[in-house]
């Protein structure tokens, strides 16, 4: 008893009060989104809490990519901590892209709507019989200033005689090139007689590296257990890898997961990536990386990743075993059919690395979250990480297995089998019998969620020893159950 010690002689009854048999708390995954900020009092590589839609763009600007994202997130979950984390922007230039219009005579022929989008959000804009060139872009950018939430600037080539607009992101650097301008997307966009539009299909010009060098800088050893990323080059899905991959240790174990996203085509995605036998990619070879492929979708790839990341947290805080499969995602726009992959590609981008979504007609889901693992240290073909759940529920049960262990032998002395019986009453001591007996403990915990199988292969294969003073070592080998992707049916009938 630690606070009534042995030598008082003043009488009473005294009571202490204490927890026994400590249960983890339940955990509440954090997620840090990653972004440059708009406003000058915003701090660079500092975790900022936030709880709010106002909070967020007072901090950062209702422009900016940070403030984005965060509202992607905050669409697809209602209860999880989000942290932003400023990212400075580059030196560089900001990516742009034109818009021009023509008449077929001096005037529009006819009353009607002109239409177009830019990081999916709609700009209708009502032009009349009898417009001029002139009034037709006055009207046009009377629309767009009324639309806050657009990640870009726009400016006419001239006051007087306006043929185009050029819209410019908001911020430095090559990821501005993902933008895009799309004309149409619900197929009913038609235009007034007499109007004809021509756009940049994609922002360029853009320059500058998104830089993740130092994003843990400032955040010591505090537990960011998933991050959204806006860019997938090469310089950052490498740094990520290592950075990830050091807090993975066990000597750190604060580990996170990173969720980003590509719209880029097919074609171009399949550069990217990397398969069994191919050599060159951009995309690294991680268990903590998952890159969603939402390939020609209209909307920017930071937003895309924070709405998937979202509502994949949000489903593993309640179960990290469970599949991500069929989760809605709020607010996605999906590619057209036309333009979308299909089942041969979809399939051929999970054997690249490359995570999948499904077009329904209710919206978009997830079909399959992986990561990007694909080889293991000997460069072979190699599955053990390929469902983003499998690194999650290790996770899980390596922070479940610390707390429980630590709690269980605070204070504790580390002894052989047998050694322990003369120890008086209160005075704590572990032993390899023990040690095994809490680890068998806790994976019947684990098997009872649906994390892990096979009990008397665990029980065979569970090794305790005491190689050293003051150390026991554990070494189990469990197997996690996978959720059901495939199920295959024969049918077969009698004529």
């Amino acid at each position: 008893m630690k606070e009534i010690p042995s030598n008082i002689r003043v009488p009473g009854v005294f009571a202490q009060i204490r927890s026994v048999n400590t249960q983890m708390p339940l955990s509440n995954y954090r997620i840090m989104v990653l972004g440059h900020s708009l406003k000058e009092s915003t701090v660079d590589l500092v975790p900022v809490p936030v709880n709010s839609e106002t909070k967020s763009e007072e901090q950062f600007g209702i422009k900016s990519q940070l403030h984005q994202t965060i509202l992607a997130v905050m669409e697809n979950n209602d209860t999880n901590s989000i942290y932003a984390l400023p990212v400075p922007e580059p030196a560089g230039a900001k990516a742009t892209a034109d818009l021009a219009i023509t008449l077929e005579s001096d005037q529009v022929e006819s009353t009607g709507i002109i239409t177009f989008y830019i990081d999916g959000i709609r700009i209708d804009t009502a032009v009349y019989r009898g417009d001029n060139l002139k009034k037709v872009f006055e009207r046009i950018m009377t629309s767009i200033g009324k639309i806050s939430k657009l990640p870009v600037t726009s400016a006419l080539d001239s006051a007087e005689n306006p043929t185009k607009i050029t819209f410019t992101f908001t911020h430095n650097g090559v990821i501005g090139n993902s933008l895009n301008i799309r004309l149409e997307y619900y197929g009913d966009e038609d235009l007034p007689a007499g109007v004809s539009l021509n756009a940049s299909d994609a922002f360029t010009n853009g320059v500058g590296q998104f830089d993740v060098s130092d994003i843990f800088e400032n955040s010591g050893d505090e537990q960011f257990d998933f991050i959204v990323c806006p860019d997938t080059s090469v310089q950052t899905m490498t740094k990520l890898r290592e950075l990830l991959g050091e807090r993975w240790e066990a000597l750190n174990a604060n580990d996170g997961r990173v969720f980003t996203a590509t719209t880029m085509e097919y074609d171009e995605a399949v550069k990217i990536t990397t398969n069994e036998h191919d050599q060159n990619h951009q995309i690294p070879n991680s268990p903590h990386i998952a890159v969603i492929g939402a390939l020609k979708y209209p909307q920017s790839p930071w937003r895309i990743a924070g709405m998937v990341a979202g509502a994949a947290v949000q489903q593993a805080q309640s179960n990290p075993a469970l599949s991500f499969e069929g989760l809605k995602i709020k607010g996605l726009m999906p590619a057209k059919i036309t333009e979308a992959p299909n089942f041969r590609a979809r399939n051929d981008l999970l054997y690249r690395g490359i995570s999948t979504l499904k077009i329904t007609s209710s919206g978009v889901s997830t079909e399959r979250l992986i990561t990007t693992y694909l080889k293991n240290d000997a460069d072979n073909p190699d599955d053990s990480f390929l469902d983003f759940n499998v690194p999650l529920v290790y996770s899980a049960m390596r922070q479940e297995m610390t707390f429980f262990l630590q709690e269980t032998y605070r204070q504790a002395f580390a002894m052989d089998d047998g050694e322990d019986k003369i120890l008086n009453p209160g005075i704590k001591a572990v032993t390899p019998s023990e040690a095994k007996a809490d680890a068998l403990y806790l994976f019947d915990k684990f098997a009872a969620r649906g994390w892990v199988t096979g009990r008397e292969y665990f029980k065979k294969h569970l090794i305790a020893s005491k190689p050293s003073h003051g150390r026991i070592n554990l070494e189990i080998r469990p197997t996690t159950n996978h959720p059901l992707y495939v199920m295959g049916i024969d049918i077969g009938f009698l004529t």
